[in-house]
């Protein structure tokens, strides 16, 4: 029988064959002639066609990402080059964490017209995020988290080693340039030894560079360069640091002034190498103490073009003892090319107005008058006359000595009492900030409750509330109340100094009062802006809608959700509750963020809907990196917490609860000694039978971060089968055991055995990698110490991600050099799989996790950097290890430089 065609198809036969094809099927029409006759069409249908695979579909969590910068979690298709798309976005605003009523002051930067300021302790690092507010739109801008960098040790003036920390606590008002084009910010803590640093940011929007940030000066440098300790810029909180202010040196070059208070520290408690015990002793009830001096200084730019190159010390004027006052507000008086500044003694009433820059500071005028708590010096008018701003109170918080009071000190050296603010004195109220304007020749204060429990505390309600005032130096300081705290809108304490300004083009000069409040039911805090020409206040939260900053991977639960854990999480969708947001602070939970609001968003996979979110009842320090899924379904997470006891941090295992997200505690491990280094870790688990959590024992050289490594085991069905491991061996006699855990253990169900990878021994940076726990059956396991067995050591290629169990059973894991590793149990070797480094980068390192993007293809992260250290670019990376086949994907703007544990899940 042959086939052929007996006849053309007819367009009939063409519309069933195309219709037939969309349904996966054709037909071949096949004619048969017999005698000349048709006796037989027969329909044939062939094999279906091969299924087309859909490209995989990837998920990257960015922790700070998004245009909210509360993080994101973004779509990546893995083959095509197609744009990443938004997955599940974190809405809302940042928030200031660590709220003082002193600090958290805004700018006013004519050069755009639109203030600025950081949110102190806000963004997913909790260093700060830069905001700007246009005031004419009331559009509040997240410019961006100030990163976590890593930074080299600094060697002391005897040649001891010290960490340089982030720079953090930035309570002060950032001070713009004179074009407005930059501004410097001032860290109360963090460099060395918290002496904190000087930061330099680039508002110039037509530059490449626009939003970078340059540490420009280190405080500490100053002592290295006097090398003495005695001689120091070291402060005792952020409360006893100045404003900054932009002057002249001795020979008319730009500098910027600040002054810090010094320190007083008692002699027997000190340990602190950079405590000298013989600076300026003295006895002070019964205790000897040592006095590091206050000191006004000035910091000089190494290049005036290029405000970004490193800065150094100019010069400085006579110290003063650190128990005096020191006064926030300095003022520079250009006709005398002089900076003032205050002290006042802590007996009250002694005012020292001092000046330099023209031979040296002289004492202007010294009274004894009922002035406490000077907020230091605001300029009056062009002629060089200043203000005092007194609060009226000497520190007690029961009964005012005086009311707030208001003195002028004149260019030819008159010091007189222009007002008394009487209406604070019932109220218990004090001047909390203060701003002078020459433009509107006005005065804007911020008139708040003295107590420190409506400062500081977490539960007690301010007794007062705030005020926002305009005062006329011209009618006597007439108090013209502009808005009042209240607990529904603008907050009960408004914060720091009132910030004030317009563009030229405004009906008035200083149109717009901004500032921030705190202890608003429903939020943590809010930015406030009064606008003087329709007498209207708009108040905007500064809260996150649900939930905020992702860390970590997303874990699919096979349900359709997956569970993430965030830095902010929330208990209810919407944070005007009877009740405070205590998610994210607010007035029931205390103003700023708690440590409690660590926790967990439920996503839905399909609809890339958040749930919800939801805040743990307790203080946690540290959390897993990664949640675990045993093979029963149960969901596991691992924390650190501290009791505050004295008996440091504990180590616990937990149960998730599915349903209503909170911890079930099952095993807690007491740490006697303080854990450190306080490393990142990665809780594992082996089928559904056990735990494995690594842990840290600190009885060695903390200077250069030995410490003793242990990996625990705990059985699900009985958390009292809880039991350490030996320390990772070789131990070397005086320095304890040295080896350093990259976040923990991985299972290998091929191998049925954990496998764990360390980056340190001693003090030298070298990989080993051991087995755990081969051979032992689950019923066996954490019955006795768990079993480590060095596998390969002395690895030059240091391990710097967990190793990695592919669905094929091969062993992967990345390095501190850009290297991506096999590692050979059998053999008990490592192979090289690929190399992920490129031309255009002085070094290259894996971070975060593997994943497993499809059948043998790994996707994992490779950070770039250049010879000076800085992070040129993200770079998410596929390598298929068969056949050795890598892709990279630029993903820079996608994750930040300090991401903490960069990584991908796939989606489908």
């Amino acid at each position: 029988m042959m086939l052929l065609h007996s006849r053309p198809f007819s367009s009939a036969s063409l519309s069933r064959l195309s219709r037939w094809a969309g349904s996966l099927f054709a037909a071949i029409l096949v004619g048969c002639s017999h005698g000349g006759h048709q006796d037989e069409v027969a329909v044939v249908t062939p094999p279906p066609p091969p299924v087309v695979v859909a490209d995989p579909t990837l998920l990257l969590s960015s922790v700070d990402g998004g245009a909210s910068l509360l993080g994101a979690i973004n779509e990546l298709p893995l083959e095509s080059s197609a744009a990443a798309t938004a997955y599940a976005k974190f809405e809302g605003t940042a928030w200031i964490h660590g709220i003082k009523s002193s600090g958290h002051g805004l700018v006013f930067n004519s050069a755009d017209n639109k203030f600025y300021a950081v949110l102190n302790g806000a963004g997913a690092d909790k260093l700060g995020m830069l905001i700007s507010f246009d005031p004419a739109t009331d559009k509040l801008t997240l410019l961006k988290s100030l990163p976590r960098r890593s930074y080299p040790k600094v060697t002391g003036i005897n040649a001891e080693t010290f960490e340089f920390e982030a720079p953090n606590g930035f309570f002060r008002r950032p001070l713009l340039s004179p074009d407005g084009k930059a501004m410097l910010l001032r860290s109360s803590y963090g460099g060395v030894d918290d002496r904190g640093a000087l930061i330099h940011i680039n508002l110039d929007t037509k530059s490449a560079d626009y939003l970078s940030d340059s540490l420009v000066y280190s405080f500490f440098d100053y002592e290295k360069s006097r090398g003495n300790y005695c001689d120091s810029l070291r402060n005792n909180g952020d409360d006893q640091i100045s404003e900054m202010v932009w002057g002249l040196d001795p020979a008319g070059k730009a500098v910027v002034y600040m002054a810090v208070q010094g320190v007083a520290y008692d002699v027997s408690l000190a340990s602190n190498p950079t405590e000298p015990r013989n600076c300026n002793l003295a006895t002070i009830d019964g205790k000897t103490i040592d006095k590091i001096m206050g000191r006004m200084f000035a910091l000089k730019p190494g290049d005036a073009s290029d405000l970004a190159k490193p800065w150094s010390y100019s010069h400085g004027y006579s110290t003063f003892d650190p128990l005096l006052h020191l006064g926030r507000q300095l003022y520079w008086d250009s006709r005398q090319k002089a900076v003032r500044w205050t002290t006042e003694s802590v007996g009250g009433g002694m005012l020292d107005f001092y000046a330099g820059g023209d031979g040296g500071p002289r004492l202007y005028f010294g009274a004894t008058e009922q002035c406490f708590r000077l907020q230091g010096l605001l300029p009056l008018n062009l002629g060089g006359d200043s203000i005092a701003m007194c609060s009226g109170l000497n520190g007690s918080d029961t009964v005012p000595d005086s009311p707030p009071r208001i003195f002028h000190y004149t260019a030819n050296g008159f010091f007189t009492q222009h007002a008394m603010l009487n209406n604070f004195y019932p109220e218990r109220k004090f001047i909390n900030g203060a701003t002078s304007s020459l433009a509107s020749r006005r005065v804007f204060i911020n008139g708040g409750d003295l107590s420190s429990d409506c400062s500081e505390s977490v539960t007690v309600p301010c007794l007062a509330d705030s005020t926002l005032e305009e005062l006329d130096p011209v009618t006597g300081y007439f108090q013209q109340i502009l808005a009042k705290g209240d607990m529904t809108s603008s907050g009960r304490l408004f914060l720091g100094d009132p910030a004030v300004g317009a563009a030229m083009t405004e009906p008035m000069a200083d149109r717009y009062v901004v500032w921030f409040g705190a202890m608003v039911k429903g939020y943590s805090a809010v930015l406030n802006k009064y606008d003087r020409s329709t007498g209207k206040t708009t108040s905007l939260p500064l809260d996150p809608k649900t939930g905020a900053h992702p860390l970590g991977p997303l874990l699919d639960l096979g349900n359709g959700q997956a569970i993430a854990r965030v830095l902010a999480a929330a208990p209810a969708p919407n944070p005007r509750a009877d009740k405070a947001y205590e998610g994210v602070g607010g007035y029931a939970g205390g103003p700023g963020m708690l440590a409690s609001q660590q926790g967990y968003a439920w996503f839905d996979l399909k609809t890339k809907q958040m749930l919800r979110s939801v805040s743990q009842d307790r203080a946690i320090k540290a959390f897993s990196q990664e949640r675990v899924k045993l093979d029963d379904g149960s969901l596991w997470e691992a924390i650190v917490y501290n009791l505050n006891d004295g008996f440091g941090d504990c180590r616990a295992f937990n149960k998730i609860d599915a349903s209503s997200g909170k911890l079930l505690p099952l095993k807690a491990e007491r740490c006697d000694d303080t854990s450190f280094p306080s490393d990142p870790f990665a809780l594992a688990g082996r089928g559904s039978t056990a735990l494995y959590l690594p842990f840290w024992k600190a009885n060695v050289d903390a200077a250069k971060g030995y410490a003793d490594a242990t990996l625990a085991c705990m059985r699900v069905d009985s958390p009292a089968a809880f039991i350490r491991s030996d320390a990772l061996g070789p131990a070397q006699a005086g320095f304890g055991n040295a080896h350093r855990i990259v976040y923990g253990a991985s299972y290998s169900p091929a191998n049925k055995a954990m496998y764990l990878a360390t980056a340190k021994l001693a003090d030298a940076d070298q990989g080993t990698i051991f087995e755990v726990d081969k051979g032992v059956a689950d019923a066996d396991l954490c019955k006795a110490k768990p079993v480590i067995t060095p596998l390969v050591s002395g690895l030059s290629d240091v391990p710097s991600t967990r190793i990695f169990s592919l669905k094929s059973g091969v062993l992967a894991y990345g390095t501190s050099n850009g290297k991506l590793m096999k590692l050979d149990p059998a053999a008990k070797s490592v192979a090289l799989l690929a190399d992920l480094r490129t031309a255009n980068a002085a070094s290259s390192v894996v971070r975060g996790y593997l994943a497993e993007a499809k059948e043998n293809v790994l996707a994992l992260l490779v950070f770039d950097y250049d010879a000076g250290g800085r992070n040129t670019a993200r770079r998410l990376v596929t390598v298929d290890v068969l056949t050795a086949k890598q892709s990279s994907r630029d993903v820079t703007q996608l994750i930040s430089e300090s991401e903490p544990y960069p990584g991908v899940m796939r989606l489908n």
